[in-house]
């Protein structure tokens, strides 16, 4: 996996080398696209850059996991911004996810089939 923006490097010139020199050439090269932040390419300069670490610290792995894995396309340029890493782990997870479980919860309440959960029915 490498960017695509050397692709060109690591897919014609580094196999024609290692061909050269009688090397196994990698069967798959994969080019990634770029990930931008509100918009803009991120960079030192400007400041604009995505802490991974100060993110799962925050929000949690499963949440930055699934945001990453859920919107953006492999191969293809895609755009960070806090406001929708929000909006979307809350409307994909808390919501949905967290309405699956409730739901699943109450058909087992009413049908009785409690009391085989770990944690029982003692209310």
């Amino acid at each position: 996996v490498i960017g695509k923006d050397i692709l060109r490097f690591h897919a014609v010139y580094w196999p024609a080398m290692l061909m050269s020199a009688g090397l196994p050439v990698p069967k798959r090269v994969f080019g990634h696209g770029f990930l931008t932040k509100d918009g803009m390419k991120m960079g030192k300069s400007l400041g604009n850059t995505i802490d991974p670490y100060d993110l799962v610290d925050r929000f949690g792995v499963d949440a930055v996991r699934f945001y990453f894995l859920r919107t953006l396309d492999f191969g293809r340029d895609g755009d960070f911004a806090e406001t929708r890493f929000v909006d979307t782990v809350n409307a994909d997870l808390a919501n949905s996810l967290g309405n699956l479980v409730n739901r699943s919860l109450n058909l087992l309440f009413k049908n009785g089939a409690a009391e085989s959960l770990p944690f029982g029915s003692d209310e």
